[in-house]
């Protein structure tokens, strides 16, 4: 007989309370082939400048304090455990309309151990082993599927544990760099087995990029850069280090390698209080300039009511991802035409405005072309719910969805104690749903 997981509902009226961004964990459970806990499996949690680990426990559940990895860099992040030959993987990936609650674990639910081989990156330069040598390695089209950054011994091997490749040969990236000489590679239909593939590091071409104010023409320090090449598809470009490109100094530059031989590249740059934009790059260009426009303040309209903001009721612009609250670095104030935002940048999805006697507006969907719809504030509302199974004993880890007017989307995942609440909601009716473990949405 098919069980379906109970939900009780609660709505009711309550100030958004303070939060605590020391709550930010990542949590989940480690399981076999028959779904059962693993316990004594190293965790990972894979960033973009190094990684977390915690072990399971008997239940096989583990998490992982991730008040180290900033939220950007946390966004990106994956969660990677090797156990006995078999590998479980999961990036944290979020609904692009969601805004996950403070407060609330990000649980990746459970994950399976499942088949997994060793791929050995034997790093050569001038038929010497590369020792030193920065390696990354993909797989190409498999989700959540970038091992990271390793380092080569002394006889320039880097071995990659835990690579799942699905039920298909696969096609692997990889990149390498010492010294500014470089690799790049696609090894194509790589069979299901443990496999050793080498690498002859060569001459690499720098490209010196300056970011300047498009009007002033004024140099822009931390400009972000991320770079492709038009034929190799993302991240199949060598920078410093491999896996990315230091922010622009104070002369507004920073500078990639990449191989001489290596086609046209498309860069994108960005920058705080400026707009993001795009170039192409030839493949002989050594240097060049990209100029980036500052942004302009963005209007959103009030939708009339009997308690208006007064004008010059100033709001802060907050952010709810990954059960964590961050105050964005936006000015925000009311005007004559409505609530004008300075230094935000489309797209824009699960903020909110907040004014001083604590009402919210959810601000919507932002895009460069399109008109921002008009907002409300209002009294901040909270959504409880509990999740038990058919035995009333409660359900941790399942993702609840909460669907507002407009198709608004918030969701988050319960905690041991099968509760999840969501704060700051606009008064009405929502739809719920719950899922995970085997039971559908």
């Amino acid at each position: 007989m098919k069980s379906y997981a109970a939900v009780f509902i609660a709505l009711l009226s309550l100030a958004i309370p303070a939060q605590d961004s020391s709550g930010r964990t990542v949590t989940g459970c480690i399981v076999d082939e028959r779904r059962l806990p693993v316990s004594g499996v190293v965790v990972r949690l894979l960033g973009p400048r190094g990684h977390l680990e915690a072990l399971t426990g008997a239940d096989g559940r583990f998490e992982i304090d991730a008040r180290a990895i900033p939220l950007d860099d946390l966004l990106t992040c994956a969660v990677h455990a090797v156990h006995r030959g078999r590998a479980a993987r999961s990036g944290l990936t979020r609904h692009p309309n969601a805004v996950p609650l403070p407060g609330i674990p990000l649980d990746v639910g459970r994950l399976p151990l499942l088949v997994a081989h060793r791929v050995t990156v034997r790093v050569q330069d001038l038929g010497r082993p590369a020792a030193g040598a920065r390696v990354d390695l993909e797989v190409v089209g498999v989700s959540c599927a970038r091992h990271g950054v390793r380092i080569a011994d002394a006889q320039g091997r880097v071995v990659f544990e835990g690579v799942r490749t699905g039920e298909a040969p696969q096609t692997l990236r990889l990149a390498a760099a010492r010294k500014g000489r470089v690799a790049i590679a696609m090894r194509k239909r790589v069979l299901l087995e443990d496999v050793t593939l080498d690498l002859e590091l060569v001459p690499g071409r720098a490209l010196h990029l300056v970011v300047v104010d498009a009007k002033s023409h004024a140099p822009i320090r931390g400009a972000t850069i991320v770079a492709h090449s038009t034929n190799g598809g993302p991240r199949s470009y060598v920078s410093r280090p491999v896996d990315g490109i230091a922010p622009t100094d104070a002369a507004g530059a920073t500078r990639l390698v990449r191989p001489a031989s290596s086609a046209m590249l498309m860069i994108n740059a960005d920058a705080p209080g400026y707009g993001q934009v795009a170039v192409k790059v030839a493949k002989t260009a050594n240097e060049h300039t990209i100029p980036l426009d500052r942004l302009r303040p963005v209007t959103f309209p009030l939708i009339p009511s009997a308690r208006l903001p007064s004008l010059g009721t100033p709001a802060r612009i907050v952010s709810r991802q990954l059960g964590t609250e961050r105050v964005l670095p936006h000015r925000a104030s009311i005007g004559k035409s409505g609530l004008v935002v300075r230094g935000l940048k489309p797209p824009l999805r699960g903020a909110l405005a907040v004014i001083g006697d604590g009402r919210v507006a959810p601000l919507t969907d932002l895009y460069s072309d399109r008109t921002p719809a008009p907002i409300a504030f209002h009294e901040p509302r909270r959504l409880e719910v509990i999740v038990h199974d058919p035995d009333g004993a409660p359900c941790a880890g399942r993702r609840v969805n909460a669907t507002g007017a407009g198709n608004r989307l918030w969701w988050a995942s319960t905690d041991a104690a099968g509760r999840v609440v969501f704060d700051g909601l606009p008064p009405g009716r929502y739809r719920v749903k719950c899922g995970g473990d085997g039971v559908p949405y």
